[in-house]
């Protein structure tokens, strides 16, 4: 038979092994969250990245984020190259007044901006146009606008080259 201090013992040891217990399957499944978390991040990081569109996250006037079809469109080396720039010295002076009532909007209302057609700067000062939609997010800590956005610089010249197409032909009629 076994005594009161016996016992107590005993009930000690269970308590402790009971909580080592469930600290294990508490740090397990802390582990498994962690990896799905990565994987998560792995798989939406790689969809950014790899994204054919441009993607780019500005915040205060600044440019903090671009992906590498970014740096393609715009004539950068890489995405570095444009990251820190002011977002105004990427967009053409005839749409910068375009581009700011659509941070205001999204700054005041929060709303997704609809496709608009805009014409940004190359790094190397050419005009890329630009068919893009901009949406408000909070990227790492703080009030931020996401733009995605694709070149429609060769459709543009080829909507231009058959409507010369279409008035050389009206003319010769």
């Amino acid at each position: 038979t076994y005594g009161e201090k016996e016992l107590a013992l005993a009930q000690r040891v269970a308590d402790q092994i009971a909580g080592a217990v469930a600290n294990a399957q508490l740090f397990a499944e802390r582990e498994r969250t962690e990896e799905a978390l990565r994987h998560s991040e792995e798989r939406y990081r790689s969809l950014v990245e790899l994204s054919p569109d441009g993607v780019f996250v500005h915040a205060d006037g600044v440019v903090i984020y671009a992906n590498d079809a970014v740096a393609g469109l715009l004539g950068a080396a890489s995405p570095e190259e444009i990251v820190g720039m002011p977002l105004m010295d990427l967009v053409h002076e005839d749409f910068r007044g375009l581009v700011e009532e659509r941070i205001s909007r999204i700054r005041g209302e929060g709303t997704m901006q609809p496709l608009v057609e805009v014409t940004l700067l190359g790094v190397d000062g050419r005009h890329v146009d630009v068919e893009a939609t901009s949406v408000g997010i909070a990227y790492e800590g703080r009030q931020a606008v996401l733009a995605v956005g694709r070149s429609i610089s060769d459709r543009k010249r080829a909507e231009e080259m058959l409507r010369l197409m279409r008035f050389s032909i009206d003319l010769a009629d």
